[in-house]
């Protein structure tokens, strides 16, 4: 049977008083502290975002490569491999020919083909393999989320590593 609730009188809602006031400022240790431990957490985040979008851009690539040529050999190894190697070979060859443009261009104008890289990528390349355009995605979304929290727990750990040189509380 569901009892019903006692009132308590002891019960307050109101602030705790003993904790820190509004005029109190942090001391320049926690200060500092703080400022080490944002400059972690910014940098290593950014550093498992940066490395996330990389590793993921060529997971995408990968597995897009690998999918599109199993299909397209209709699952003979040989003629899966001899399509990865000529798919290989057509984007070193237009990887060296762009290079006089990197020179030559406005990096404005660079940046931007970069950026219409992956939606060719999709449009062009993996235009007839959904299946394999989606499974590449995912591939692609996994490695960057992958990365993202694995340079938040390394930022973190660095945190607990300021904390307990400076024998303050980690959160």
């Amino acid at each position: 049977m569901i009892q019903p609730l006692k009132y308590n009188s002891g019960l307050s809602f109101k602030a705790n008083t003993n904790v820190n006031s509004e005029n109190s400022k942090p001391s320049l240790k926690t200060r500092f502290t703080d400022a080490i431990k944002v400059f972690n957490t910014t940098t290593n985040t950014v550093q498992g975002v940066s490395r996330g979008v990389v590793e993921g851009i060529f997971a995408a690539g990968l597995v897009g490569l690998i999918g599109k040529n199993i299909k397209s050999a209709k699952s003979n190894i040989f003629k899966t491999l001899w399509g990865v190697v000529k798919d290989i070979g057509a984007v070193v060859g237009a990887t060296l020919k762009s290079i006089p443009g990197l020179l030559t261009e406005a990096p404005i104008k660079n940046l931007s083909n970069v950026a219409s890289l992956p939606k060719k990528f999709y449009k062009n390349y993996l235009k007839d393999n959904k299946v394999t355009a989606v499974l590449a995605t995912v591939a692609a979304l996994g490695v960057l989320a992958f990365r993202t929290i694995q340079g938040k727990i390394n930022a973190n750990l660095k945190n607990a590593d300021v904390d307990h040189a400076t024998k303050t509380k980690h959160y």
